[in-house]
């Protein structure tokens, strides 16, 4: 993905930044490529420090590309029984907590594709499939 593709809007102020040109991942790193729009950063910086990993174990890599973001959960929530909403929204707040699971419910945080499908689950589990109320394709600032 190349930097005009990348929707630095949407990006953390306080997003961890990468500086190492000689990683083999740096033409792939969202934290690499950000790089190049420092302009857009705050006046301080957070950097990996890449003197303590190496191309085969960096644990801050983020892979640059769009992801599907689900945004809400309100409509999920009007179309199942009555009965359901409880069992359902408690085992939500066992997986966020209460203030993770209602800033997402309401579309405060938005849901990564790897919660998307724990929530997925979840609402399988009592059959019922989920509708989030906002589906985006956008850079995911995974941090």
């Amino acid at each position: 993905m190349e930097v005009k593709d990348i929707d630095f809007s949407t990006k953390p102020k306080a997003y961890k930044l990468c500086f190492n040109d000689n990683c083999s991942f740096a033409e792939k790193c969202l934290r690499h490529i950000a790089v190049a729009k420092l302009e857009e950063c705050s006046d301080l910086l957070q950097v990996v420090n890449h003197a303590k990993f190496n191309d085969k174990n960096c644990k801050y890599f983020v892979d640059c590309k769009k992801v599907r973001i689900a945004y809400g959960m309100k409509k999920a929530f009007e179309n199942i029984l009555v009965s359901d909403v409880e069992k359902i929204r408690n085992e939500l707040i066992q997986l966020f907590g209460q203030t993770g699971f209602y800033r997402r419910r309401n579309a405060k945080k938005p849901l990564s594709p790897e919660e998307q499908v724990q929530i997925e689950n979840i609402f399988e589990k009592f059959g019922y499939t989920i509708t989030f109320d906002e589906i985006i394709e956008t850079t995911f600032w995974k941090d």
